[in-house]
């Protein structure tokens, strides 16, 4: 149930399902909205008067009891039916911090995708020439994608933007896995089900190399036997499994059930809503996200931000919408490899998030007010400076996204570029803002 309060009256961890305004027009980019910083509070100050709250979704008290009065058995008996919305929680949720920053991160993880692309070299060569494949060089590659994600999953998600039409298919399962332990990694489940749930969406596709190559890179529109054929895949993948000793029964379940949708119309066996193992509906997003903001052979990537809209449009039919919600707060408001212009003027790649203030990430500057490329890049943290400069730090926060396009700019071009951020670039943030 939806209870209209004042705004003052929000407080952190509130779910605001309606403003007294339309959502378009605020820093709220989803129609329906966690409070999980004081940033969303002073938004909602800014913008509204009035919004309307869900009553909390796991069936605990809210902070709203004055405004309505509370039937406790009533409470009780619909905190039983909607605790199973959220049964993809952990039963103990472990707190992963950061221990490493992007920058001390990246040349491990991209040591870690070596790794991975090493093995899964081996497990396709095993397919090719019809042998049982081997899985325990990829069971030790995707612990350490596990672990460095753990670390800091900013460097991973950075590493994303690189691939390229050409290594789509080799690339998107890595990247399908790191962005799956990522997200679990904000749920907070710990190491052993991570590694099992990169090692599920590592092996999702597997099944697509017993089906005809030409079939698989074909790059127009297919054909109603063409998709029947495709879709093949799931029980060929799940065939090569169980030829294969010690696999757990959670990455059997992501890879047999990755393409089942919340609303019933996916395949193979119709699954529906709880139906679908919880580790299969999140790989399942992160499959999604991936691929649009991916080059295909088929298709051109959409931006990152662009990404959430089109997985928040999918919530009831493809996908469950709390864990997209989650998702969405799992990788910000603004991904990493977002193309933002902040109230300064300035624009810049998003190259980090801040796990508190989702909506001060780190930045790096490549274009001044003028719009013209900087000298030199610069790495700002948005909640840094918003710390220092007190209440005055509109000119710090972003004030929208932008299309690459728009200024000429491929993101993945500055990969190599973020080598470049030190902080001795910071002393040029007081002429830059």
């Amino acid at each position: 149930m939806d209870i209209k309060i004042e705004v003052e009256k929000v407080k952190l961890g509130m779910f605001v399902a309606k403003l007294d305004r339309p959502w378009l027009g605020t820093p709220f980019h989803f129609q329906g909205s966690w409070v999980y910083d004081l940033d969303a509070i002073d938004n909602l100050r800014r913008f509204c008067s009035t919004v309307w709250v869900r009553t909390d979704k796991r069936g605990r008290p809210t902070d709203v009891q004055d405004n309505v009065t509370v039937d406790w058995t009533d409470r009780m008996a619909k905190s039983d039916r909607e605790a199973q919305v959220f049964d993809f929680m952990p039963a103990r949720p472990v707190n992963h911090i950061d221990t490493a920053s992007v920058e001390e991160e990246m040349s491990l993880a991209r040591a870690a995708r070596t790794k991975v692309c090493e093995a899964l070299d081996e497990v396709v060569d095993d397919i090719h020439r019809g042998r049982k494949i081997a899985v325990v060089g990829l069971k030790d590659a995707v612990t350490g994608i596990t672990e460095s994600v753990v670390r800091n999953p900013d460097a991973c998600m950075w590493l994303r933007l690189v691939k390229d039409r050409d290594t789509y298919t080799y690339y998107h399962l890595l990247d399908t896995s790191a962005l799956a332990i990522a997200f679990g990694r904000h749920l907070g489940f710990s190491r052993v089900e991570l590694a099992d749930i990169g090692l599920g969406a590592m092996l999702i596709d597997i099944g697509k190399l017993k089906l005809p190559a030409d079939l698989v890179r074909k790059t127009t529109p297919l054909s109603e036997l063409e998709q029947q054929e495709v879709k093949k895949h799931v029980d060929y993948s799940v065939e090569l499994l169980h030829q294969v000793p010690d696999i757990s029964k959670r990455v059997f379940e992501i890879v047999h059930a990755h393409h089942e949708c919340f609303d019933g119309s996916g395949y193979p066996r119709g699954f529906a809503g709880r139906e679908i193992p919880s580790f299969a509906r999140m790989v399942a997003i992160t499959d999604f996200f991936d691929a649009i903001t991916s080059d295909r052979p088929y298709a051109v990537a959409i931006s990152p931000h662009d990404a959430m809209r089109r997985l928040y449009d999918e919530c009831g039919k493809s996908f469950q919408r709390e864990l997209v919600e989650q998702f969405i707060q799992c990788l910000g408001i603004y991904p990493t490899g977002t193309l933002v212009e902040l109230h300064s003027g300035e624009v810049g790649i998003v190259v980090g998030q801040n796990r508190v203030r989702r909506l001060l990430p780190r930045l790096m500057l490549i274009l001044g007010v003028d719009k013209k490329p900087l000298a030199n890049f610069v790495d700002i943290d948005l909640a840094t400076h918003a710390n220092q400069l007190g209440d005055d730090y509109t000119a710090v926060t972003i004030k929208r996204s932008v299309e690459p396009e728009a200024y000429g700019i491929d993101p993945r071009q500055f990969y190599l570029a973020q080598g470049r951020m030190t902080p001795e670039l910071l002393d040029n943030i007081s002429r830059l803002l």
